[in-house]
C-alpha cells in the first residue's frame, strides 16, 4: 500500500530510526547480557505471579458463577424420567438371575469349621479327657 493513501501514516517507518535506535539496541543488549541472571529471575517472578493471578481469578469465578441451568439443577435423581425399554428389562432379568445363582452357590459353599488343639505339656490322661470333652461338644452341635 503506498504511504500517501494510508489513513494512519504515523505507523509507517521510513528507516531504522537512525543511529540512536541502533545505539539503544546495543545498550539494551549489553544490559541483558550483563544482567541475564537478574532478568531470568524477574521473568520467573512475573510468570509465577501471572499463574497465581489466573488461579485466583478462576477460583473467584467458580464461587460467583451461577449454575448452567437453574431449572435443571435438581439434586434429586428422581427428577429425571427413567426410560424403561425391552433391553433394560432383559438386563434387569439377567442381573436378578445371576444374583440368585450367586446366592445359591454361596449357600452351597458354606465355610467348613475346622478346629484343632495344641496340647503342649499335657500328659496322655489329660489329653484323652480333653479329646473326649471336645467330641462331646461336637456331638451336641450335630
Amino acid at each position: 500500500m503506498p504511504t500517501g493513501t494510508c489513513r494512519y501514516p504515523d505507523h509507517h517507518s521510513s528507516g531504522g530510526g537512525g543511529p540512536a535506535a541502533l545505539l539503544a539496541a546495543i545498550v539494551a543488549g549489553a544490559i541483558l547480557v550483563a544482567f541475564w541472571h537478574t532478568v531470568l529471575v524477574v521473568l520467573a517472578v512475573v510468570v509465577v505471579l501471572a499463574v497465581m493471578t489466573g488461579a485466583v481469578a478462576m477460583l473467584w469465578h467458580s464461587h460467583t458463577a451461577q449454575p448452567y441451568d437453574a431449572d435443571w439443577s435438581d439434586p434429586e435423581p428422581a427428577a429425571m424420567p427413567l426410560q424403561v425399554t425391552a433391553s433394560t428389562q432383559l438386563l434387569q432379568a439377567r442381573v436378578s438371575q445371576l444374583e440368585s445363582q450367586l446366592s445359591d452357590r454361596q449357600a452351597i459353599a458354606a465355610p467348613v469349621v475346622h478346629q484343632h488343639l495344641h496340647l503342649h505339656g499335657v500328659d496322655p490322661v489329660q489329653t484323652a479327657a480333653i479329646v473326649r470333652q471336645q467330641h462331646a461338644i461336637e456331638g451336641d452341635r450335630q
